[in-house]
């Protein structure tokens, strides 16, 4: 499919990490699967995935994707 003049289909993808607190791993997880994700896809946000560091069981990672930068802004 030909791309409107100008617009060469730049997407932006972020990657977030975060370093969990010991002993509260799954209150991390509970809380960004239950209640930031879902938020944030009710409001147009798209999540490609979300997982724990498969070896760094401390680290939580999560994906995100935008359209452009003004999307990302907003």
């Amino acid at each position: 499919t030909a791309l409107p003049e100008g617009d060469e289909g730049t997407m932006i993808f972020e990657l977030r990490q975060y370093r969990m607190l010991p002993g509260q791993e799954q209150a991390w997880v509970t809380f960004m699967e239950e209640e930031i994700i879902p938020f944030q896809v009710s409001m147009g946000m798209e999540i490609l995935g979300s997982w724990v560091g498969t070896d760094d069981p401390g680290q939580y990672v999560w994906l995100r994707r935008f359209e452009s930068e003004e999307e990302m802004t907003r």
